[in-house]
């Protein structure tokens, strides 16, 4: 959830609980405001009618201006302090009983005693509470409403500086020649922020920097010592004076400097791919790649008796030559790696989309970790335990959908070029 839409809803919540709370409170107090003077208006009346009735004789149920009142006979020695109360009186020409206030007290006339009620009608006072308790939301609403508007307002204007400078750290590749620059903020937080963001972009720049210059210093310099080992070892194979375990053992040596040459070069692939070494493209025809691929193989695929079965057509996209061939090859050598022997290898290249398959056992590792480095499922010689790694990192840098599935006793490798321009 946004910032400003957590912040909104936080005011919107708080806003309508102090809405309701405050129209309760304010129907409350208003209530008694309006009873308060309504009582007082009905100990006015009382006064008025009791020197009203030392001049003249009153009816019973005789209305007296805008109140009606009510005179009973009262026995002689009882007495009635004033009391109000709330009441409800039937009017015959509305048919509904509708809300009064009650003022009853006791008074002698003429020497007898008599219960008077005097009664106020709240019709206009209930219909006066309602009317301002529904102008009271009205106006809270419309005052919350602006509220959200300012706020919002204020939001974006402070918080302008913050997310512009947030778009050019999500955008920023480390990669990129282009320096990382945010806008000074007015606000202190914001400042400082912008002050840690840079010196943690400058630390990683410089690792960024060592760490790549150390790949390359050390894939290179390996490259020497490994070659001289090679080939000492290839000018002991032809020695006469070696037995046969001395053989073996230079046999071995041998062996193993050519898979560390071979890793060697792999983990300087993906460092040159990491660091966009890669850069330039070209229209590549993977049909053409594919053919000539199959064609260097085809001594492999003989030699493990492989049933090969080939449906390709023209495919063009717009990749590195180098990295196009390598993604194609590391696949096909997986198959044929991994494969089953005497097994099926099955190669699918149609418009956007290539699928190589081999034969072979369930795989006893999880699917998860299919392109993990130095993760697979057999130890062969000669193998670095970098293909599929080297797979992966091509096809997130030309952002290549790869699916790896197992059905029918098939493994399954499958690209998606559709995100990248085929158009060539």
């Amino acid at each position: 959830m946004k910032l400003l839409t957590k912040t909104s809803l936080i005011v919107i919540t708080i806003s309508v609980f102090i809405i309701f709370a405050g129209n309760h409170l304010f129907f409350h107090i208003s209530k008694q405001m309006i009873e308060n003077h309504v009582d007082s208006e009905l100990m006015d009346q009382m006064h008025k009618i009791k020197t009203v009735f030392d001049q003249e004789r009153l009816k019973e149920n005789h209305v007296f201006l805008n109140y009606e009142v009510d005179i009973k006979p009262l026995r002689k020695h009882r007495h009635i302090e004033p009391q109000f109360a709330d009441t409800v009186l039937r009017k015959e020409e509305k048919q509904a009983y509708l809300p009064y206030r009650a003022l009853q007290f006791s008074h002698i006339v003429k020497g007898k005693n008599k219960q008077v009620t005097i009664y106020k009608s709240l019709v206009s006072a209930d219909k006066l509470i309602q009317r301002i308790t529904i102008s009271s939301i009205m106006v809270l609403i419309v005052f919350m409403l602006l509220i959200y508007a300012m706020n919002r307002h204020v939001f974006e204007k402070v918080w302008s500086v913050f997310f512009r400078n947030l778009s050019k750290v999500q955008s920023y590749n480390i990669q990129s020649k282009e320096k990382l620059n945010l806008e000074p903020s007015e606000i202190e937080e914001f400042d400082k922020l912008n002050k840690v963001h840079m010196k943690m972009v400058e630390r990683i720049e410089n690792d960024f920097l060592n760490l790549k210059e150390l790949t390359a210093n050390t894939t290179h310099e390996l490259q020497t010592p490994l070659a001289i080992i090679k080939g000492k070892a290839e000018l002991l194979l032809q020695s006469d004076n070696l037995n046969n375990k001395e053989l073996n053992i230079v046999n071995t040596i041998l062996e193993t400097a050519q898979r560390l040459s071979k890793l060697n070069q792999s983990l300087l692939m993906i460092s040159r791919i990491e660091n966009n070494q890669y850069g330039e493209v070209s229209c590549i025809n993977l049909h053409q790649v594919l053919s000539q691929l199959i064609e260097n193989y085809t001594i492999l695929i003989d030699a493990r008796q492989f049933d090969l079965h080939i449906n390709s057509v023209d495919t063009c996209v717009n990749m590195n030559p180098v990295l196009a061939e390598v993604l194609i090859s590391n696949l096909i050598k997986n198959a044929i790696v991994h494969g089953s022997e005497m097994g099926r290898i099955q190669i699918t290249l149609e418009k956007n989309k290539l699928q190589i398959c081999n034969s072979g056992e369930p795989l006893e590792i999880p699917r998860s970790q299919v392109f993990k480095r130095f993760v697979k499922k057999s130890t062969s010689e000669g193998s670095s335990g970098l293909g599929l790694e080297i797979v992966n990192r091509i096809c997130r840098y030309y952002k290549i959908k790869i699916d790896y599935d197992y059905q029918n006793k098939l493994h399954c490798f499958t690209l998606n070029f559709s995100e990248i321009n085929t158009t060539c």
